[in-house]
Parts: structure tokens; C-alpha cells; sequence
């Protein structure tokens, strides 16, 4: 496969990557979409029963009125009625916005009340029928009226919370996409940059998908501005968000206001994988290789960062030849490892499997996946398996740095 064939099969790859990335953003506006139909569907059920409150109070049944105030704290109404309002007025930068962010208090709040809530109860049987038939005609439909505001809005709660859960997925689906082993071309980041450009301006999750991939162009100021955007409200992405600003910091040397948001971050103890591994890259940053180590260790029982982990640990072991032998054969070990796990290969992996092989003194594997890598590759990233090769054919030593920036700089 020559140059050619490469940079057309890298092209057909970021193709399809684009295309799942325009994807999620038109997922996340039909998200919205469904949301603002939940609030409004809430809005309707507090008005159908402000509109018989009056008449409901003229009910003189006691029993059927007990058991109807029982039903209406039972639903907490006026709980979720807060909650949806507290989310409309969270998009600080534009208070008018109709954005219906989930908070983790809101998060929290919901999920505890369902679990208190037998929400799926018959409401119909509520009320005894023979009680019922005392009322007459209009009390009647003033009652099942209510009734059926109370069932309608345990479905909306249900519903409400099945939207919370998958608005915290997003995230996992921008991930892929920020680029978390630096492996895109800068060519691939403006791409990605572009779609994420056209986000909905409460999708904090594609801010600090953004955020990322900034820093890795070296534009690590203006990927502060999205993240504080993150910051400035209450999401359940607010240790994500900590990290990752501590992350553009040291980017640019700013490694005492990077460590008071890592400090910040950390105070958080239920924390996302995602974290973890921002956490990796700080660590490579400040060379603190048992650190990032440890950090990516950790990810390895997690599926779908196994693979990514070992190439990580294996570049890290790389990096700490000088320190050891030992280093190499660790280095080795997790790049055969994740190339084993791969059911296909792209430029990446033959890369640190070549690399990890020439650490551990083996330069004919070296040279065959470093080979591989470049018939695979395009751009910079093509340059960076020149330089490798080079260094096989010349048999010198090839320094890894875990920050590419040179590499997009050219």
C-alpha cells in the first residue's frame, strides 16, 4: 500500500467518524426536543389542577378527599415542578433560554423519590367505588380528573428520569471523538471542531468534548472559555469539567491554577473513567509516570478502555527504557496485548506495537508495523512514522513525547 492508497483509506475512516459525530448531535437536538415535550406536559398537569383546586375544595366526602391529598403529596408534584423549573433557568450566559439542563441535585433528588415512589400503583382503586358513587355527576369528573393528572404525572416522572440518564450518556458518545490517545490529525480535529462548533449551547457535554480538542491544536485559552461555560452552572459534568480545565492549564504552564481544579475535581468521590484518564494525561504531562500509570492501570478492567488503556501503558513503559529492561518488556507486553484484543487494525495500532517492539530490542517486528503504520497513515502522522523508521534503519534511540505538538506544528 503506498502513500496514495493510505490517505485514501484514512479518509474513508474519518468519513465514517464524521458522520457518527453529525449523528449524535442530531440525536442530542431530538433529546431536547423530548425534554421540552416532558416540560410542557408537566405545565399542562399543573394547570388542569390549579383549574379544580377551587372545585376540589367543595368536595365535602372526607374520605375521598384524605385519600386524594395523600395521592397528591405521594406524587410530590410541586417537587418536580421545582426541579423542571430549576433546569429551565440554567444556562447562565442566556437566563431566557429554554434550556432544560439536568443538575445532579436534580439527578439525585428524582431518583430517590422514584425509589420511595410506588409509582406504577392502580390510582383507580384509590378511592372506593362505592364512595365514588356517593359524589354527584360533577364531583365525579372533578375527581377523575385529578386522578388522571396525578397517573399522567407519575408517567412524566418516569419518563423525566429515563431523559436524565440518557442525557449523561452523551458524553460517552463524544468521547471517541476528543481525542483521548492524540492520535488525529490536525486535519481531523478541525473537522470534528466544525461539527462541534454548530452544538446547542446547553450540550455541555460537546463544550468540553471541544475543550479537548483545542488543547491538542494548541489552542488550550480559548478551550478554557468552553469549559468555564461548563463550570459556571450546576451539571452532573462538573468533575469531568475540573479535570479537564486542569488539563488545558498545564498545557500552558499554568500548573498552580491547574492544581487547585485537580484538587477540586478530586474532592468528588464518585468519579467517571473518562476522569480517570484526563487525570492519565496530566500525569504524562508533569512526568509523573507512576501516576498516569496508575491511572490507566485502573482503566483495564473497563471493556471499552482496555484496549486504549494497554497502548497507553505501553507507550509509558516506552517512555521509561532508560530507567529499566524491564520497561521494555512491559512496554511490549501491553501493545501485543491490545493489538490482540483489536479485531482490525488502522495506523495507530501497528505504531505503538512497532514502537514497543523496537523499546524491547526486536527491530525486525519494529520494522514490519512501523511499516504498516505508515502505509496506513496520512499527514503529520505519516512524518511521525518516518522519523521512527528512521530511527530503526539507523539504529538510534526514538524519544516519545506523550504531547504531540510538534507533530501538528508541521
Amino acid at each position: 500500500m503506498g502513500q496514495e492508497e493510505g490517505d485514501t483509506e484514512s479518509m474513508e475512516l474519518s468519513d465514517v467518524a464524521l458522520v457518527s459525530l453529525k449523528k449524535i448531535q442530531d440525536d442530542y437536538r431530538e433529546h431536547l426536543a423530548k425534554r421540552e415535550r416532558v416540560f410542557e406536559s408537566y405545565r399542562a398537569i399543573e394547570e388542569t389542577l390549579k383549574e379544580t383546586e377551587e372545585d376540589f375544595q367543595r368536595i365535602t366526602n372526607e374520605s375521598i378527599r384524605n385519600q386524594m391529598l395523600a395521592m397528591q403529596s405521594a406524587i410530590q408534584s410541586q417537587q418536580l415542578a421545582n426541579i423542571l423549573r430549576e433546569t429551565s433557568n440554567r444556562n447562565l450566559d442566556n437566563p431566557t433560554a429554554r434550556s432544560r439542563t439536568v443538575t445532579r441535585n436534580s439527578t439525585t433528588q428524582l431518583q430517590k423519590q422514584l425509589v420511595r415512589e410506588k409509582t406504577n400503583a392502580d390510582l383507580n382503586t384509590s378511592i372506593k367505588m362505592e364512595e365514588l358513587r356517593q359524589l354527584d355527576a360533577a364531583s365525579q369528573a372533578i375527581v377523575r380528573r385529578r386522578l388522571m393528572c396525578f397517573q399522567s404525572g407519575m408517567e412524566l416522572q418516569r419518563e423525566w428520569a429515563a431523559l436524565q440518564q440518557e442525557w449523561l450518556k452523551f458524553f460517552m458518545l463524544y468521547w471517541p471523538h476528543t481525542d483521548p490517545e492524540q492520535r488525529f490529525t490536525k486535519r481531523e480535529i478541525e473537522e470534528r471542531l466544525a461539527i462541534f462548533d454548530k452544538s446547542e449551547r446547553d450540550d455541555y457535554a460537546a463544550l468540553i468534548a471541544r475543550a479537548l480538542l483545542l488543547e491538542r491544536i494548541g489552542q488550550a485559552t480559548e478551550g478554557l472559555k468552553l469549559v468555564d461555560q461548563v463550570l459556571s452552572v450546576e451539571t452532573a459534568f462538573e468533575t469531568t469539567a475540573c479535570f479537564a480545565k486542569s488539563l488545558l492549564l498545564c498545557s500552558l504552564d499554568r500548573n498552580k491554577d491547574a492544581k487547585v481544579f485537580y484538587q477540586r475535581g478530586m474532592k468528588d468521590k464518585v468519579r467517571s473513567p473518562y476522569d480517570a484518564w484526563i487525570r492519565g494525561r496530566i500525569a504524562t504531562i508533569q512526568k509523573k509516570w507512576s501516576l498516569a500509570e496508575s491511572e490507566w492501570k485502573s482503566l483495564l478492567s473497563i471493556p471499552e478502555f482496555e484496549v486504549t488503556s494497554r497502548r497507553a501503558l505501553a507507550l509509558l513503559h516506552y517512555t521509561r527504557l532508560s530507567k529499566s529492561p524491564i520497561e521494555g518488556r512491559k512496554s511490549i507486553k501491553e501493545a501485543q496485548e491490545a493489538f490482540d484484543l483489536e479485531p482490525t487494525h488502522d495506523w495507530y495500532s501497528h505504531f505503538v506495537l512497532g514502537l514497543a517492539a523496537y523499546g524491547a530490542g526486536d527491530s525486525d517486528v519494529a520494522k514490519e508495523h512501523i511499516d504498516q503504520a505508515l502505509n496506513k497513515s496520512s499527514d503529520e502522522n505519516r512524518s511521525l512514522c518516518e522519523r521512527v523508521q528512521e530511527a530503526i534503519e539507523n539504529e538510534r534511540p526514538f524519544v516519545w513525547e506523550f504531547r504531540r505538538d510538534e507533530d501538528l506544528d508541521e
